[in-house]
């Protein structure tokens, strides 16, 4: 939800600079509330150069409470 906010924000009143961090969205393939996150993850290019999406294959939208390992993993594999 807090990056949700943060991108809609962000889309009504963009930053003068964009985020140095690279940015990772994670996304369930079977989330219904983000049908078109394979092309939607794109979105967050206006504010950092660096986007990826590591899109876990199932979980649905709650996938931090149904998949908390591969959740975990998925963040833990794009820090270094």
């Amino acid at each position: 939800m807090s990056a949700h906010r943060y991108l809609a924000d962000a889309l009504d009143d963009p930053p003068a600079v964009k985020l140095a961090a690279p940015v990772t969205v994670v996304a369930a393939a079977d989330d219904p509330s983000t049908p078109d996150s394979a092309v939607r993850y794109r979105d967050w290019r206006f504010l950092a150069d660096q986007v990826d999406l590591h899109e876990l294959v199932d979980g649905g939208h709650y996938f931090l409470r149904t998949r908390p390992a591969d959740a975990a993993e998925a963040v833990l594999s794009h820090t270094h």
